[in-house]
């Protein structure tokens, strides 16, 4: 885990959602180092642990709440599967896939979501619910507006979120716009997955990462890589969400090129919006007097440079709490 710290600050990151949690024979392992690393004075990325989805009535029963932890380690959002991968042809989607006869496939029911949601916002812990398919993210977007409106509870200090949101038809982007509820999105894989999304959903593939639709129907939107499915440098995922193409610059003039962000909406995705999911962008994710010192020098402006450098761009220093953690 040190090791990892060393080679992300070598690539500007001063904290990390950490999914692995759940699931899987090291999470609790990897939930043992960060508290030791954190007892130690070690703990040198900012930690935003996720709980399993499975162990909700557990999370309940022992009264733990999303944001309980300090500036260094705190308990995140509690992770659910609504579907699988595109990819895999796993995704739910509304009509069938165009190279297999088969619509994917729900993980989870929607009524055991539904309830897992309203069990969780009320006990104050936020969600994160995996949704990749047309059809499973319109069924999510009709579960949180039943839920949201219903409850009477003081909401979460973080706000609940959708992971992926890979797949929306834009009614439902309108629907999603008036939730509060944060889109979790992952750039790079659009220059990753466009040829796979065209050969699976053909022409509807431009309701595929529709960033720009999602930012003008009020969505807030975190953006992150899903490391290790993806390379962790954020660099990367800025240059795939302002150009929309592959480091050769194919396709000419980006993938459904109207869905192309600003070089500053997409820093604001990996800076505030990481923040904001997390409940703490008066904390964190801008530079700001009285927000914590975590920052990063780069070694050229992304801000002027033509757009297709910044997949080439290096960084300088990383300052993580007012300490410079790395410096090349």
């Amino acid at each position: 885990i040190r090791d990892g710290f060393t080679e992300l600050h070598r690539l500007g990151l001063t904290g990390v959602h950490d999914f692995r949690i759940m699931g899987s024979a090291d999470g609790p392992l990897a939930s043992h180092a960060y508290q030791h690393l954190q007892t130690a004075g070690d703990l040198a990325l900012r930690m935003w642990m996720l709980l399993p989805g499975e162990h909700l009535s557990h999370a309940i029963e022992l009264g733990l709440r999303t944001g309980f932890g300090d500036d260094s380690l705190r308990v995140g959002h509690v992770k659910f599967f609504s579907d699988g991968g595109q990819g895999a042809r796993t995704a739910w989607m509304l009509e069938p896939y165009e190279d297999i006869a088969n619509y994917g496939m729900p993980l989870t029911p929607m009524d055991e979501i539904a309830d897992a949601i309203r069990r969780a916002h009320t006990a104050g812990l936020a969600v994160a619910i995996h949704a990749i398919g047309d059809r499973a993210n319109r069924e999510l977007v009709t579960v949180f507006e039943r839920v949201l409106s219903s409850s009477k509870s003081a909401a979460p200090s973080a706000p609940h979120s959708i992971e992926h949101l890979q797949n929306i038809r834009p009614d439902d982007v309108v629907r999603l716009g008036q939730l509060g509820v944060v889109g979790s999105v992952q750039p790079i894989h659009v220059p990753d997955d466009f040829p796979m999304i065209d050969k699976s959903v053909g022409w509807r593939g431009r309701w595929s990462y529709p960033f720009r639709d999602l930012l003008t129907a009020g969505v807030s939107l975190a953006f992150g890589s899903d490391c290790p499915v993806a390379d962790p440098n954020p660099l990367l995922g800025i240059h795939a969400a302002v150009t929309r193409q592959m480091s050769d610059g194919t396709p000419s003039g980006g993938w459904y090129p109207g869905q192309r962000l600003s070089v500053a909406e997409a820093v604001w995705g990996f800076s505030m919006g990481a923040a904001r999911v997390c409940g703490r962008e008066a904390e964190l994710g801008s530079i700001t007097p009285g927000k914590l010192a975590d920052l990063v020098v780069l070694d050229r402006d992304i801000f002027t440079i033509d757009p297709m450098e910044i997949a080439q761009t290096q960084v300088e220093m990383t300052i993580f709490g007012g300490q410079v953690v790395f410096e090349d």
